[in-house]
């Protein structure tokens, strides 16, 4: 059964974003999007899953969604496995940094790690 913990999971694929709250949906309510654009912004999630599969972007999506949620921590997913990818994206700031493809429980481990920070 979900618990009161609202995600928002942004993902561009719509199958990747369906397995995603799939995973996930057992124990959070999840809204899935497409792109930070895609979410009305009228809510405060508790965690953000963001992929970040597009590198040369990421500054620019990061900003977007920092000055949306300042406040909200952030998993990022993505599929740049390269270690100055990963270093990167940990510079960023987020909770956690997960590589495609992932299994399930890795998943879960970071967004629990985000929730209890919350």
């Amino acid at each position: 059964m979900p618990t009161h913990a609202l995600l928002l999971y942004v993902e561009p694929n719509p199958v990747l974003r369906r397995l995603g709250a799939a995973i996930l949906g057992d124990v959070y309510t999840v809204v899935s999007v497409a792109s930070i654009d895609d979410s009305d912004g009228g809510y405060e999630p508790e965690v953000i899953v963001l992929d970040l599969s597009n590198v040369a972007g990421a500054r620019g999506t990061w900003g977007v969604l920092t000055r949306r949620w300042p406040t909200v921590p952030v998993v990022v997913v993505t599929t740049a496995a390269a270690e100055r990818n990963i270093d990167m994206l940990r510079a960023l700031g987020p909770v956690a940094v997960v590589v495609k493809p992932f299994v399930p429980d890795a998943l879960r481990q970071a967004v629990a790690e985000a929730v209890s920070i919350r």
